[in-house]
């Protein structure tokens, strides 16, 4: 890890300098417990990224629920609202109407269009 390294190295020099000098010598304690506190933040932060995007990788197709509005249809092809709400329109693509102007689509009714 290259900042721990660093911390180290800037410590060691800071602490040869300081300690040629009595009057700063009180304050070596407090750079010292600095820079061990940095280097346990920078290793924490990494190793929860690394985590973090190891494991928040939700698949596409794994999280949605069994009906999607038009957006989530959308969304899941990769395609804009209209073309989804051509596909109903033009009897492509089936859909329950909801309301005035909004469609549920179930996953089974998109899955041919995932890989024409």
């Amino acid at each position: 890890m290259v900042v721990p390294g660093i911390a180290g190295l800037i410590g060691f020099t800071i602490i040869n300098v300081l300690s040629q000098s009595e009057q700063t010598i009180d304050y070596l304690g407090l750079i010292v417990d600095f820079l061990l506190f940095i280097s346990a933040v920078y290793t924490a932060m990494t190793t929860i990224s690394a985590r973090h995007s190891e494991d928040e990788k939700p698949k596409k197709h794994q999280s949605l629920p069994n009906m999607l509005s038009v957006r989530e249809a959308a969304n899941y092809l990769d395609v804009d609202e209209i073309d989804i709400r051509n596909l109903i329109e033009d009897g492509d693509l089936r859909a329950k109407a909801v309301g005035n102007d909004d469609y549920r689509i179930s996953k089974e009714a998109l899955e041919p269009f995932l890989n024409p």
